[in-house]
């Protein structure tokens, strides 16, 4: 009975959790879908693709500078953004997938050692064995050194990253609320679900529109860097 109870609880804690991801997800793509809309960044299908979406989103960082400052090109926001989260991704896997390889080097390590000993073996093979805990030790200290490195050149990606995130964030914010950009970032920042939400109201809430301060050479200027970006 307990079992069964386990097995229910923990397969309803991953569906829930699963179900929050996943609609959170779809949030964010409408969000990006009606930002962009309201901004006049083209964007569709790639509001709702992995990389494609931090892509989008940095995009609308750049249309919010350029409405700020037409005079200025704007920073590429899009491509850092998009570049950093798939670098993010990309050692966060391998990562994971290192991590399973060592397991699987030592689940047979211990499995040969574990039959020996069962067969009464272990004299007949004490230099195999002993050259096998050496090779598996080096592997063990290279995976290490290799492994500190790497999650520090991870941990330096993702908070860039991460920080990059925080400030486009910002932008889009400051080009639909000027006067409560910081009070809405640091929001974003402390509480949970707080951008998807704040992003929902500027997205959908009437009142919230940007002002038009580009001149219309700039916004044809813009249009046409999307267009070309899009093309390649």
């Amino acid at each position: 009975m307990v079992i069964v109870f386990l097995i229910v609880f923990f397969i309803t804690y991953f569906a829930a959790i699963f179900g929050i991801c996943a609609l959170a997800y779809i949030v964010q793509g409408l969000v990006v879908l009606k930002l962009s809309k309201k901004m006049g960044v083209p964007c569709s299908w790639q509001a709702f693709v992995p990389i494609f979406a931090e892509y989008r989103c940095g995009k609308l960082a750049e249309k919010a500078s350029l409405l700020e400052k037409p005079d200025k090109k704007p920073f590429r926001f899009g491509a850092f953004l998009a570049a950093g989260n798939a670098a993010s991704y990309g050692m966060s896997a391998v990562t994971m997938l290192g991590a399973f390889v060592m397991a699987v080097f030592l689940g047979i390590f211990v499995i040969l050692m574990s039959f020996m000993e069962i067969s009464g073996q272990t004299g007949e093979y004490a230099d195999v064995m002993a050259v096998l805990s050496l090779g598996l030790l080096a592997v063990d200290l290279i995976y290490m050194a290799v492994s500190s490195v790497f999650s520090m050149i991870s941990n330096v990606i993702l908070y860039g990253t991460l920080a990059l995130n925080y400030f486009v964030l910002y932008k889009i914010y400051k080009a639909f609320a000027k006067d409560n950009a910081v009070v809405l970032l640091l929001l974003s920042v402390f509480v949970p679900f707080a951008s998807m939400v704040i992003g929902l109201v500027l997205a959908y809430g009437e009142k919230y529109q940007i002002e038009a301060r580009e001149q219309e050479g700039d916004a044809v200027c813009f249009a046409e860097s999307e267009s070309g970006a899009q093309s390649e």
